[in-house]
């Protein structure tokens, strides 16, 4: 008798049906057909964008108007002029820095510059005007400067409008344009960082004059650094010691003219010992 001992297999498989097979190949040719397709379209969008970059640096957005914003001291067109900014520049190729470094160069109270475009074709050329610290007297005149330290004016023969004067500040040869403290040799060192130290102060000054809300500060002087002195309301001066703790002396000031003074009183306030004493002396 015989008997089965193993079995290799099962039942013999069914041959694909020519339908479906049919079917899947004509789905894979559709793919291939869809994904050329998207390419050649895609090709086609970029080769659009570049030529419409290109028309748009070359033939579009041509420059028909030029404007000026945020400028008291110097007219419009001579701005306009110097930029080197013409009618007919295209609107997206004008380089604000250079722009910008050619307006501060040629004109002290040009802080900054920004571009604002405003399609179809006007620029707009948006100056930041530099606001003067102070104007420090010298033999020659006044020399004004900018919060920055850089010097607006040199040899002013009066005080701007609203501008504090400033006594006995080292000036070693400021030039207008230039930052106080540079624009000097490897000798001049000493000289520069004299320069610098002074603005430095009077910078600190401002500072905490800003802090406090003193105002009315009409001049401040500097002849002695270890005892700085200001006047206030041209009526009141106020010795103020050295450059430390400057916004501390300057609220004990303000709280004792506001509280303790009459708003007719002239004489000296001194507040130099403040910080360590709590007094004011007169």
């Amino acid at each position: 008798m015989k008997q089965k001992l193993l079995s290799f297999g099962g039942r013999t498989p069914r041959a694909p049906d020519r339908a479906q097979a049919a079917a899947a190949a004509g789905a894979r040719r559709r793919r291939k057909r869809t994904g050329r397709q998207t390419l050649y379209y895609l090709l086609i969008l970029l080769v659009a964008a570049a030529v419409v970059a290109v028309l748009s640096l070359t033939v579009f957005f041509r420059i028909e108007k030029l404007e000026v914003a945020g400028v008291t001291k110097y007219a419009a067109e001579e701005i306009i002029e110097a930029s080197g900014v013409k009618v007919g520049d295209n609107l997206f190729r004008v380089n604000a820095r250079r722009v910008e470094k050619k307006l501060t160069q040629q004109f002290p109270y040009v802080e900054g510059v920004a571009l604002r475009r405003t399609l179809p074709a006007t620029l707009t050329l948006e100056i930041a005007q530099a606001k003067p610290l102070g104007a420090v007297s010298t033999a020659a005149g006044y020399v004004v400067i900018g919060k920055t330290g850089r010097v607006l004016e040199i040899g002013a023969a009066s005080v701007p409008q609203d501008v504090m004067t400033v006594t006995g500040m080292y000036l070693y040869d400021p030039k207008v344009g230039q930052k106080l403290g540079e624009g000097y040799t490897k000798e001049e060192t000493d000289e520069a960082d004299k320069e610098a130290y002074g603005f430095l102060l009077l910078s600190r000054l401002m500072d905490a004059v800003e802090e406090t809300d003193f105002g009315k500060v009409s001049l401040v002087d500097f002849s002695n650094q270890l005892d700085m002195m200001l006047v206030y309301d041209n009526r009141l001066l106020i010795d103020l010691g050295g450059g430390t703790e400057l916004p501390y002396k300057l609220r004990f000031a303000k709280k004792v003219i506001e509280d303790e003074l009459s708003d007719t009183f002239e004489g000296r306030l001194d507040v130099s010992l403040a910080p360590t004493t709590n007094e004011i002396y007169s």
